[in-house]
């Protein structure tokens, strides 16, 4: 397993940007927690961008354009689809995510985008997961094969409304952003951006609507 590369490397995240009311909503939650707790982030619309991730990696500079082409021919005959969010939920006792149902044409392009571009990382592995220890034998197996983790079978769409300092229970958390957190939203827009700490989408590489 590569680590590192030789030459500059990036770390992308391929994602979903949600309409401007669930952004908005999106940001609201990351302020309602911040208030209440420690967090390592609180999101906006320029740097800490709200977004449902479709595949993160860590690729050569020199793959950009390639990454970009792939997303954009996989899109060129979609149209806007449907997503589902429901309840929020804690992850490791700090990342607080706001899931999306596993509906078959946001898994299905998961897949296909982690499939075509996961020759492109040339073995890179995103920089925190290649620290990982004590990693489960799926865990283990994923970072070999693609450089990333909760790929597949384990995909799990969500937006993340952010990172507390000090785990806590799931209970405080809806305390403070209530239990009627469902919303939809028609896809109309991916983007290729950088990838920063815990998961965030920091900037905008390349907008691609779906029309």
């Amino acid at each position: 397993m590569k680590n590192e590369a030789t030459g500059q490397t990036v770390q992308l995240n391929i994602a979903i940007i949600p309409d401007t009311s669930i952004q908005e909503k999106a940001i609201v939650m990351s302020e309602q927690l911040m208030r209440t707790f420690a967090t390592q982030f609180v999101l906006n619309t320029q740097n800490l961008i709200p977004h449902i991730t479709i595949s993160q990696a860590r690729y050569p500079q020199k793959n950009i354009g390639k990454v970009i082409d792939i997303v954009r021919n996989e899109i060129a005959e979609m149209k806007p689809f449907p997503i589902h969010l429901d309840q929020c939920d804690l992850v490791l006792g700090e990342f607080v995510f706001w899931n999306a149902r596993r509906l078959t044409n946001l898994v299905d392009f998961h897949q296909q985008i982690v499939q075509k571009t996961n020759s492109l990382r040339e073995g890179l592995v995103i920089e925190h997961v290649a620290v990982m220890q004590n990693l489960s034998p799926e865990d283990r197996k994923e970072r070999e094969q693609y450089g990333a983790l909760l790929i597949g079978s384990r995909y799990t769409p969500h937006i993340t409304v952010t990172r507390l300092k000090q785990p806590t229970a799931i209970a405080d958390i809806r305390k403070v952003l209530g239990e009627n957190t469902q919303a939809e939203f028609a896809v109309s827009k991916i983007i290729v951006g950088y990838l920063g700490n815990h998961g965030t989408v920091t900037g905008v590489i390349e907008e691609l609507p779906i029309r």
